[in-house]
């Protein structure tokens, strides 16, 4: 198998599978009409979840923009509350 095979089989076609399942959320926020339920980094509450999606999981440099704004806005991927043992 060359490189180029490697990178098409195991880079290539699962990122597509993603960029499929964020379109058919997009469309599924779309239809529903659900909204964002409070304040975010990313979103303001009220704010159409579909242009949330749209923005930062199927538009291409999204995920660079996310990150971006979490830098800016001081939004954190880590629960709120830690776990106590």
């Amino acid at each position: 198998m060359t490189d180029y095979e490697r990178f098409i089989n195991y880079t290539v076609i699962p990122s597509s599978f993603g960029t499929a399942e964020n379109i058919g959320n997009t469309v599924n926020y779309a239809i529903s009409g659900e909204t964002q339920k409070r304040d975010s980094y990313l979103a303001k509450e009220g704010t159409p979840l579909w242009e949330k999606e749209l923005k930062y999981e199927v538009a291409p440099l999204g995920q660079v923009h996310k990150e971006i704004r979490k830098t800016l806005y001081g939004g954190s991927s880590k629960k709120e509350t830690p776990i106590i043992r």
